[in-house]
């Protein structure tokens, strides 16, 4: 039943077989992949559960890598990926969404094959994003909170580029973000 990622993917087996196996304890659902209940589900599990589906060079990112670092309590179904500029994919993946973006150094992260967009990048990811939910801002909160970054600096960054897209919009959104943070 394994995969060679240690998981259990739909093409291993028919989709109502491992749900009946998630039934028995014995799989459980990990993003769009399975895994077994002998796996400890953490972020380099989730990776490789998405990493299976993308093309190398290509990075988890956004949504998607929040669920990878911990901060959303499932997989979105559109998994956001993104790859460098320079490299230019080319290509149309069914329930991925790839997007073309400048990458600078430590923005990645390699866990084996597979590449996940770091934490505080898919911060300022989520920060310059279009939609901007409670679920978004508790995602952020979490992202800062459970990996320790120092929201100062994500507002450094972001005051440092100078042409940075929807550089205002993270501005606000990631103050909004440390009123809550701060003790009351």
């Amino acid at each position: 039943m394994p995969s060679p990622l240690g998981l259990a993917v739909p093409v291993d087996l028919p989709e109502v077989e491992l749900r009946v196996l998630e039934l028995e304890g014995v799989v459980f659902r990990c993003g769009p992949s399975w895994a077994s209940v002998a796996e400890v589900d953490g972020p380099g599990l989730r990776l490789r559960s998405l990493g299976a589906l993308l093309p190398p060079g290509v990075a988890v990112a956004r949504g998607a890598a929040a669920w990878v670092w911990g901060a959303r309590g499932r997989c979105p179904d559109l998994v956001e990926a993104c790859v460098d500029i320079d490299r230019r994919p080319g290509l149309q993946l069914s329930g991925v969404r790839i997007s073309e973006v400048v990458v600078e150094e430590g923005d990645l992260v390699r866990h084996g094959p597979a590449l996940v967009t770091s934490v505080r990048r898919t911060t300022l990811d989520l920060l310059r994003g279009e939609s901007w939910s409670l679920e978004d801002v508790e995602v952020v909160r979490r992202l800062i909170t459970d990996h320790a970054l120092d929201p100062a600096a994500l507002r450094a960054v972001l005051t440092a580029r100078r042409r940075l897209p929807h550089k205002r919009r993270a501005i606000t959104r990631l103050d909004a973000v440390r009123a809550r943070l701060s003790p009351r």
